[in-house]
Order: C-alpha cells, then structure tokens, then sequence
C-alpha cells in the first residue's frame, strides 16, 4: 500500500512542479502572445454529405513556429475539439468531440515539429439539407488533463461551407 501512495505522491509533486513553470497561451499564439504557434483549416469533405447521414471531415492542424509544439495524442485530441454548425436556417449547434473519433496523425508524440502538420477525422451528421456552415475549434487546458503536459491554447478555423443533399436527392 505506502508504495502505492508513494507513487501517487510522486506524481502529484511532478504535475504540480509542471503546471507552475507555465503560463497558458490564449488563441494559438506562444506564451509571448506575439507569435502564432498553431494553424488550424477544416478541409471539405470528399463526397457531398446526405441530411442525416454521417460523414467525416478532416481537420488539418499545422505548427506554425519555429519550436515544436507537444500536442495531445491523435487519437485523445479530437476531445479537445469542439465543432460549431450553422444550418442555413440559422440554427447553432455545438458538437463536443468525446474522444471517441480517433483521429490520425502522430504518436505517441504528439510532438509538431515546425511547418510538421497533423489531421484528426472528425464525424458529423447535419440533420436537414441545405448549405451548413461548420467551424472547429481546438482548445486545451491543464484542467482537462492536470497530469499530462502540453501545448496550452487555442486555435480556431474559419468557417467551411457545406453543401447538404436531402435524402433520396440525385446523386448528380
């Protein structure tokens, strides 16, 4: 058992020790706040998506500084993804990612070296035909994994337009 807790304590000490050496970097800027560190595009996706049927976009994450940036594993970041959906009948929904996407790209790194990029596939369902706009946002923070260290920020992509086909339209 005391070896146990031991461990734990020493755990403890170490996250501890690592999250005071920090400061957050609000909107994937450096901890400067001056200098970008992240890019982040969603890219359209490759078939025109159906009302009501799932399909998958790919969100392109690029290091744009001269460090490496230490990034969530691909296959845990996508939790740290929120996506935001406008539909053409400007209804808003927000899609927290659960991590169960598993997104591709590296690892166990993690580690963006500079001008180095990375996808994570992310689902969604768009409930009505119509064009949709869908913009992602890549936030992470301490508080959602104390014991782990990486890249604190945010980086948000511009808006991508989509075009959805109702069900039973042609597949022109």
């Amino acid at each position: 058992m005391w070896p146990g807790l031991l461990f734990v304590g020493l755990l403890c000490c170490v996250g501890c020790a690592s999250s005071q050496s920090r400061r957050a970097a609000p909107e994937g800027r450096s901890a400067t706040w001056n200098d970008p560190v992240l890019k982040a595009e969603l890219l359209p996706p490759s078939a025109d998506p159906v009302a009501g049927e799932r399909i998958t976009l790919k969100l392109k994450i690029t290091n744009v500084s001269p460090e490496p940036v230490d990034l969530p594993w691909p296959r845990f970041i996508d939790q740290f993804i929120t996506s935001v959906q406008r539909a053409s009948d400007g209804t808003v929904t927000r899609v927290a990612h659960t991590g169960l996407a598993l997104g591709h790209g590296k690892y166990p790194g993690g580690l963006l070296q500079p001008s180095e990029s990375m996808s994570v596939d992310l689902t969604h369902v768009f409930d009505a035909p119509g064009v949709h706009r869908v913009k992602c946002e890549l936030r992470t923070t301490r508080e959602a994994c104390p014991w782990w260290s990486f890249w604190e920020g945010c980086v948000d992509t511009e808006e991508l337009r989509v075009a959805v086909r109702g069900k039973g339209a042609d597949n022109e």
